[in-house]
């Protein structure tokens, strides 16, 4: 999250407290985006981890000539 976009949140939630329906709704939004992300970034990075662990181990020549 960038600092701009937080000073945003900041700035739009106290909007929000005091009832503006706009703001009520851009905090809704840009809480689904950002959770959203969190979750598709945790699986990435899960998905990688187990395709490094399944990886074959790799060849060594020398060894597998003699």
């Amino acid at each position: 999250m960038a600092v701009g976009e937080a000073i945003e949140v900041v700035i739009a939630s106290g909007s929000a407290l005091a009832g503006n329906q706009v703001a009520v709704v851009s905090i809704a939004v840009y809480s689904v985006v950002v959770g959203a992300y969190v979750v598709l970034r945790v699986a990435k990075a899960l998905a990688d981890r187990t395709a490094e662990t399944a990886a074959p181990a790799e060849l060594d020549l020398e060894t597998a000539a003699v």
